[in-house]
């Protein structure tokens, strides 16, 4: 037996972002449904090329976008594209060999083995579009939860050191599979940046909600765990007070101009409400020559 060279032994790094960005139900939803994309996708390819094509599911997980970049050959076909409406920028990765026996195929070729390892040609890239749309177009139609995703091409790049479409910290869900065709075997990557997946996710595998078991008698003895998937998210805050009524007649005389009297305890009077619904009290006054809202505390449960 060999014995393990030195840098078997050395440790390697390790982000631990990535096993916790997806939860174990993404990760299995995300996984079934592109076992169905291959399975699909091998067989309308087989169909559009007339040649043999299988497709196989290798694995799903979460990789920095450096990490992602890094994995990847020094020279290969990378696809850039958007799904609209979505943001950010998405990568289809395809090693040359393939993309140039599917050109030949498409020109009316054999393709009985894949293609040398080479760039591919700009007359190349535009032939080998059309097989990048089925491919997207069929990723589309396994994700029916946002039936107007459509996916728009941006362009290209062959050498992925020069590519710069996300932060190097950037989490990515990388999805890779084995692609048969003519006679071999390459891997076909798809990665997409987490935060433009992550609104197709919550509808794919919302979060699921706290349920406290029966023997907790009081609310605050387990508490819920914070839902980092919520960080980005936007809610609307706004600041109310009453205390001032008018007639019809008069709400309707009001003009450009008019002044409204207002009693200076609604000042201190706030109500904070997030995304209309109230949650704490507060008092009106300024900050930075803005007006501004102290908060005073949480508003009483109804």
């Amino acid at each position: 037996m060999d014995a393990p060279s030195a840098i078997d032994n050395e440790p390697q790094p390790f982000d631990f972002r990535q096993g916790g960005i997806l939860s174990d139900r993404q990760a299995r939803v995300l996984r079934q449904r592109h076992e169905g994309v291959a399975r699909a996708l091998g067989d309308r390819l087989t169909l559009w090329l007339r040649s043999d094509f299988a497709l196989r599911l290798a694995r799903v997980e979460a990789v920095s976008y450096a990490g992602f970049i890094a994995s990847l050959p020094a020279t290969t076909h990378l696809t850039l594209f958007k799904l609209e409406p979505l943001r950010g920028v998405c990568i289809l990765e395809t090693p040359p060999p393939l993309a140039i026996a599917v050109v030949e195929r498409l020109l009316g070729g054999p393709a009985r083995r894949l293609g040398e390892m080479r760039e591919v040609t700009e007359v190349e890239t535009a032939l080998f579009d059309q097989w990048a749309q089925v491919f997207l177009e069929e990723w589309q139609q396994h994700f029916t939860e946002q039936p107007t995703l459509k996916a728009q091409l941006l362009g290209h790049e062959s050498a992925p050191c020069f590519l710069q479409s996300a932060s190097p910290d950037t989490m990515m869900i990388e999805v890779v599979f084995e692609a048969a065709f003519a006679d071999g075997k390459v891997p076909v990557q798809l990665a997409f940046p987490y935060p433009t997946l992550e609104p197709l996710l919550q509808q794919l595998a919302p979060a699921e909600e706290f349920v406290a078991p029966a023997s907790v008698t009081t609310p605050s003895a387990r508490p819920v765990a914070w839902n980092s998937a919520l960080d980005e998210m936007k809610l609307a805050v706004s600041a109310h007070w009453t205390g001032l009524e008018l007639t019809a007649r008069e709400l309707a005389a009001l003009q450009i101009g008019d002044v409204v009297q207002l009693s200076p305890q609604v000042a201190a009077q706030v109500q904070v409400r997030l995304a209309g619904r109230v949650k704490f009290s507060g008092r009106l006054g300024t900050c930075g020559g803005q007006w501004a809202v102290e908060l005073s505390g949480a508003a009483p449960a109804k």
